[in-house]
């Protein structure tokens, strides 16, 4: 009985969005048809407001609902070819007359190129910095990778399937295949294998595992798995709903765990092995957490005050709360602990951490 709603104008671009658990989205657009441009993409909730200004060269700006702005140029082929975050990291891509992607270079004016042979296939990578990875083809799959005195090479079939891996080491793995493709051995440089047993279906049956046991698994008419048996012999088994939710796991021993879930698919209550039960509410309709409430009757409360619906806050059991702000572009800029203990981050604009910053109860600064 779940469903979602669909709007669209009389030129079929869509205008809202329902989800079954009662969140929407609505979008507002310039133009028509075909040539339609968003120009605002909102929610019924607070968090979500974005607002998109184009010019008539490929550009488009993007005004998000906590004031940060990011921008993306397009070429004459609508081919992304710049993109500055919303902290001014700019990053840019260069392509040949085939559309192929042959350069970018990072916020920090590192260059990665690519090279290929006349069939369009990857033949060189040469990451800046780093030592450059070269690629040798056969019949269309990938034969030998070298990445500076590094080697790896690999056998196929006529189908492409990997036959054998030779590692840098010179070790060697070799795989078998059945006649529709799936894996079915898998032979390690120790002598060991490792083989695997699949039905008419494509679904696994036995996994036999290089130490000499083996695993079982057993399905329903519509593919579902409703039994594992380890290598020990311990037996579980699941159960699931019309829409295929997994409502009950029996564990070995015959203890067991229940699950309900709303419109969504996401967990409202959880009875574990001892009958305790877990259950979730959820914000404004949506799959994040708002609060779980504890078999106890204690809880814990969470908060997404942040446009793109990161986590804020969370206030545990007995009334403390941990609380987390970001930069622009979403990575963390300060948590403070459950204990008050404060600490900051900086970033480069390739996101990479910079500096850590933890503020003592008395003004001292711990920096790494």
């Amino acid at each position: 009985g779940e469903s979602e709603v669909y709007r669209y104008d009389d030129q079929h671009v869509i205008l809202e969005r329902q989800l079954a658990g009662g969140a929407s989205f609505f979008w507002e657009w310039e133009r028509s048809g075909k040539a339609a441009r968003c120009v605002r993409h909102w929610a019924s909730f607070s968090q979500m407001d974005t607002r998109y200004a184009w010019d008539d060269n490929g550009q488009v700006t993007v005004f998000n609902a906590d004031g940060s702005q990011e921008v993306y140029v397009h070429d004459g082929r609508a081919r992304l070819v710049q993109r500055v975050d919303p902290d001014g990291a700019e990053h840019f891509k260069s392509y040949d007359e085939k559309g192929r992607l042959t350069v970018e270079q990072d916020p920090l004016g590192a260059i990665t190129a690519y090279q290929y042979d006349d069939a369009g296939r990857l033949v060189a990578l040469f990451p800046g910095d780093d030592e450059p990875t070269s690629y040798e083809h056969d019949n269309g799959f990938v034969r030998v990778v070298r990445r500076g005195q590094a080697v790896w090479k690999y056998e196929r079939n006529d189908r492409g399937d990997i036959t054998r891996r030779i590692d840098p080491e010179g070790h060697s793995t070799d795989y078998s295949y059945n006649k529709y493709g799936q894996l079915t051995g898998v032979w390690f440089s120790d002598n060991s294998c490792q083989r695997l047993v699949w039905n008419e279906r494509g679904q696994l049956l036995e996994e036999h595992l290089p130490e000499g046991g083996i695993k079982r698994y057993r399905y329903d008419d519509l593919g579902r798995q409703v039994a594992r048996e380890d290598e020990h012999g311990a037996l579980t088994e699941y159960q699931w709903d019309s829409v295929g939710r997994l409502i009950r796991v029996v564990l070995p021993g015959g203890a067991f765990r229940e699950y309900s879930y709303n419109p969504y698919g996401k967990i409202t209550s959880e009875r574990d092995e001892l009958g305790r039960v877990t259950r979730y509410e959820y914000a404004d309709g949506l799959h994040l957490i708002s609060r779980r409430i504890n078999s106890d009757g204690t809880q814990v409360k969470y908060r997404y005050d942040n446009a793109r619906l990161l986590l804020t806050e969370i206030e545990n059991e007995v009334g403390e709360t941990y609380g987390l702000q970001y930069h622009p572009n979403g990575l963390i800029q300060q948590e403070i602990g459950f204990d008050g203990q404060r600490t900051a981050y900086v970033y480069d604009l390739n996101g990479n951490l910079q500096e850590k910053t933890e503020h003592g109860d008395d003004g001292s600064q711990l920096v790494t």
